[in-house]
């Protein structure tokens, strides 16, 4: 599973409001994109950002080892 989605859910958040709290726009983009793909194209300042509101690291970010959780 995409670890921002991972890290989001667990957090409790919607798409919405991570990209609120971190002030970006690319939550969407980021869960829904191979981050191997041509069309990916996510700056480091929206990781850093992403990663702070989460409490993670931005390397943890980058896992793709992570169990799937259903969103409620």
């Amino acid at each position: 599973m995409n670890a921002v989605k991972y890290y989001r859910i667990k957090s409790g958040m919607s798409q919405r409001d991570l990209d609120r709290r971190a002030g970006i726009h690319s939550v969407l983009m980021m869960e829904n994109t191979d981050p191997d793909s041509a069309a990916y194209h996510i700056s480091s300042e929206d990781y850093i950002a992403i990663s702070s509101v989460l409490g993670v690291s931005v390397d943890e970010l980058y896992r793709t080892d992570l169990p799937k959780i259903v969103e409620t």
